[in-house]
């Protein structure tokens, strides 16, 4: 079997922050099929290759037809791509969508996005979700003419190397070894709640704890809003990148007792699944498939719309039992093995 693996770029050798792709690839590959990254889906091309391939398996498809600055140009390039897909599907190809989330970040024209997804779940040949509430969800906003199969996101353990020691990343803030410190990892975005943490952050502190926050950040302005807001504040650090090295995250993951991923929406978390992979306990609203990724007693878990839930939370972590919550981590993380993921996925390209 081979397929054309649509990820928003080609393979990246050493892309360690978000290696999902790569790990899905690999994992397929062990399992005899054949992956290429590829980034071509016009007519000459899908006509052109239509022998060669099997199946399409599409991640982000929204990059392909999505321009922020123009309405009108993103629903043209959506009718083009739209079209392409549904060549393919005339030309043999089978035709599968991971649902990682139900809507792009950029919420921009969005009338188009959803008019493009009820499209595409009748394009397709199979449908991969997360996990069973995601699943739903997909149905429920879109309908669903082809078969859905609910796949765990698969761990990242052993993919960042550990750079720093604790001890050396903590002298280099000057953070007492005895400090209690909450972290965060991941793209600095509107839609993951930092405004909320550090608000909630500045609420609780007794006093002797720290918050650490590292990450990359487009557009660049949000980033900035996020370092004002911190400014000020002895004891919040707040890392800036273009694109965040894995060592970024190393840093704050060696650091921490606790991971804080606050979102205002998520269907599935990377950042989740790297701390659970490190392992480190987190703290993460009960929304979408994160209450499916980590056991509830591998951090806490909190309703996201109960005003000050997030406070509680956040005080609630300085009782955990650390290190029975570190096990309970990599545990979460050990049952998505990436073997099983693979299988599941052959099985949805099949369909």
């Amino acid at each position: 079997m081979r397929v054309a693996f649509y990820y928003g770029s080609l393979r990246e050798p050493n892309d360690q922050t978000n290696p999902y792709g790569n790990l899905l690839a690999d994992a397929l590959a062990r399992h005899g099929v054949e992956v290429e990254y590829v980034l071509d889906h016009s007519e000459a091309w899908l006509r052109a290759n239509a022998d060669r391939f099997d199946v399409m398996h599409w991640h982000w498809p929204s990059h392909e037809y999505n321009d922020p600055s123009s309405g009108p140009e993103t629903e043209r390039r959506m009718q083009q791509f739209t079209d392409e897909l549904r060549l393919a599907r005339s030309l043999g190809w089978r035709v599968v969508w991971t649902a990682h989330n139900l809507y792009p970040h950029d919420r921009t024209h969005n009338d188009v996005h959803v008019a493009f997804r009820r499209a595409f779940v009748e394009i397709a040949t199979a449908i991969i979700s997360h996990c069973d509430r995601a699943a739903d969800a997909v149905r429920r906003e879109f309908g669903l003419a082809a078969p859905m199969f609910v796949i765990p996101h698969g761990n990242f353990i052993d993919v960042l190397p550990p750079s720093v020691s604790r001890g050396e990343e903590r002298a280099a803030h000057g953070i007492p070894d005895d400090a209690f410190v909450y972290g965060f990892i991941g793209n600095l975005l509107p839609y993951k709640g930092l405004e909320e943490l550090i608000d909630a952050f500045k609420a609780v502190d007794p006093g002797d704890a720290w918050l650490l926050i590292s990450g990359g950040t487009n557009p660049r302005e949000y980033g900035e809003s996020i370092v004002a807001q911190a400014a000020g504040h002895p004891r919040i650090i707040v890392r800036c990148y273009d694109y965040a090295p894995g060592e970024a995250f190393v840093r704050v993951l060696q650091a921490s007792e606790v991971i804080v991923l606050p979102f205002r929406a998520s269907t599935t978390s990377g950042s989740l699944v790297q701390a659970l992979s490190w392992p480190r306990p987190c703290i993460v609203p009960a929304m979408g498939c994160l209450p499916t990724q980590m056991d509830a007693d591998a951090g806490i878990l909190y309703p996201p719309d109960e005003p000050e839930a997030l406070e509680r939370a956040l005080r609630e972590a300085r009782s955990l039992d650390l290190p029975a919550a570190r096990e309970a981590a990599w545990r979460s993380a050990v049952r998505a093995d990436w073997d099983g993921v693979a299988r599941r996925t052959i099985e949805a390209y099949r369909a």
